[in-house]
């Protein structure tokens, strides 16, 4: 795996960390059902829910359109194709300068 491949379970594990966040904080924050959902999304056993990406991003304080990117490209990418080109979409950027 190259080092410039990120994924949206990576951007909310280090994110959530460099906020002092908890899972379950994440969780409550975005309307996720437990802590143990975001546990599972960051060990890659589930994908983030599209419906809850934009508050994931506004939570975690990086650009919602390319998180959404992101998660559409990891879970629909023959939709981001149509959309967007063959390109993967680049890392999120912090929006925040709190961390």
């Amino acid at each position: 795996m190259s080092p410039d491949l990120v994924f949206a379970k990576d951007v909310i594990r280090s994110r959530r960390r460099v906020l002092g966040l908890n899972q379950a904080d994440l969780a409550n924050a975005v309307g996720l059902r437990s802590a143990e959902h975001v546990s599972m999304i960051e060990a890659g056993r589930r994908s983030v829910p599209p419906n809850k990406a934009a508050a994931i991003a506004a939570a975690l304080g990086v650009d919602k359109m390319a998180f959404c990117q992101l998660v559409l490209f990891e879970r629909y990418p023959e939709l981001y194709n149509a959309l967007f080109g063959s390109a993967r979409p680049p890392a999120p950027r912090v929006l925040n300068s709190q961390s």
